[in-house]
């Protein structure tokens, strides 16, 4: 998968906006380049903000969106706040797109956040190498601040 600087950057900020809950967005673009970032919004109310589930309304948009463009879905993003960049067994349960990246941004170690990508196709978690490129034509997508 290939990100810009400013799409890997977006990760992470959108992950630091979203604290104490996990962010999550979808990446979209075509072959393996992310041409753009689409947060949306968690709707997971877990009282300790851990776990995560994406705004119904907002997906759908996203991926009128992404149809629109003529690209695809690379890869679904979310992040770990107090855990480390990996799946977690619910992330692994509930990974239903073996074509996808799933992507873990962790900020367990705060001035050192740690972003992952990863396969998951049928339990079965391998790593996804990350390359990022400063001349990727695409947008970071800034979050709305109720995000």
């Amino acid at each position: 998968m290939k990100l810009s600087q400013a799409q890997y950057e977006a990760l992470v900020d959108l992950a630091r906006a979203a604290l104490p809950r996990e962010a999550c967005g979808l990446l979209a673009g075509d072959d393996s380049v992310v041409r753009e970032v689409l947060p949306l919004t968690n709707v997971e109310h877990n009282p300790i903000g851990c776990g995560w589930r994406a705004d119904s309304r907002e997906q759908y948009q996203a991926f009128e969106r992404i149809d629109d463009q003529g690209w695809r879905m690379l890869g679904i993003y979310h992040s770990h706040p107090r855990s480390d960049a990996y799946p977690s067994d619910r992330d692994i349960e509930h990974a239903l797109y073996p074509d996808a990246c799933y992507v873990v941004v962790s900020l367990l170690d705060a001035g050192a956040p740690d972003v992952r990508a990863f396969r998951i196709a049928n339990g079965i978690v391998s790593d996804e190498p990350i390359t990022l490129s400063a001349d990727i034509p695409g947008e970071a997508r800034v979050a709305p601040e109720a995000r």
